[in-house]
């Protein structure tokens, strides 16, 4: 879970997809249809969204 010492905020990576969706996220359509097609996004309940993307990265 990286996050600043003392910081309001921090990342937590976790292996459960459903985990996001427990603790109040929702699953919603991104408007870039890549992100449709590539990933899932998941919106907070503040309204900010998450993308989380299956394809592979590639510098090239």
């Amino acid at each position: 879970m990286p996050g600043w010492p003392d910081a309001d905020r921090h990342l937590e990576l976790v292996h459960e997809p459903a985990r996001l969706e427990e603790h109040g996220g929702k699953r919603v359509s991104s408007p870039n249809p890549y992100w449709n097609e590539w990933g899932v996004t998941v919106e907070d309940p503040d309204g900010y969204r998450l993308v989380l993307c299956r394809s592979a990265w590639s510098n090239a």
